[in-house]
């Protein structure tokens, strides 16, 4: 199970008013690139970064929660072992590099007054350079990759589900040669960040000389209201 179908099963009121999405600019090159032969993980470094910016004042008590990651590379990377992290802290941290992730409201609709909410959650991803942090604390981490097949490929899948533990599959994609190539799925925790507080995530490679680059999609909810309109 997901993050989502506890969310889903627990039967909480205002669901459409609490899922967004979030991706790059639309156009004909997405792909992002990430950092250059990530061999040892460094707090100034991350590959994304998930900032809460929900102030302590009520009503803007706003909890972001994670649902999914999904990245489609877009430039091929080398590399013998690759693996991630994911690290919380009280602080945000994001400061420079990468590319915005821009937010949206799922929930569309013609009743009189209607008003798309705008997320709390402020989504980088790419080569970041973060804040060094107050409060690291690391919360997953595993490997992704080994040996020969370790380089991601045009067209690989890395798909980060939250709340579903553990390997949930992966194979070989379908279709075109342009489109072809290996997907994998992993379960991740599920988190919860607070109010001006932050999730990192940093991907580490060895003898990664060439750094891949991605096409990055992710999905939250957004919990501790409503914030119907605004």
């Amino acid at each position: 199970m997901s993050m989502w179908d506890y969310y889903v099963q627990a039967g909480k009121e205002g669901l459409r008013h609490r899922v967004f999405g979030y991706t790059a600019t639309e156009g004909p090159t997405l792909g992002v690139g990430i950092n250059a032969n990530p061999t040892a993980y460094t707090a100034a470094e991350g590959t994304l970064c998930i900032d809460n910016a929900a102030s302590v004042n009520t009503p803007d008590n706003q909890i972001v929660m994670p649902v999914c990651i999904s990245m489609l590379c877009t430039v091929a990377g080398n590399g013998t072992f690759w693996a991630l992290r994911f690290q919380t802290d009280t602080a945000t941290q994001f400061s420079t590099g990468g590319t915005t992730l821009g937010a949206i409201d799922t929930y569309v609709d013609t009743t009189s007054g209607f008003t798309r909410v705008t997320a709390k959650g402020a989504i980088h991803f790419g080569d970041l350079t973060l804040v060094t942090g107050t409060s690291r604390q690391t919360v997953w981490e595993c490997g992704l990759a080994q040996g020969s097949t370790a380089a991601f490929e045009v067209g690989d899948v890395l798909e980060i589900v939250f709340g579903a533990f553990g390997e949930r599959g992966q194979g070989s994609r379908g279709g075109t040669a342009a489109v072809t190539g290996k997907f994998r799925s992993i379960g991740v925790p599920p988190v919860w960040i607070g109010r001006q507080s932050s999730l990192v995530m940093q991907m580490l490679g060895t003898i990664a000389s060439t750094a891949p680059s991605f096409t990055p999609a992710v999905v939250t909810l957004e919990l501790g209201h409503p914030r119907q309109t605004s």
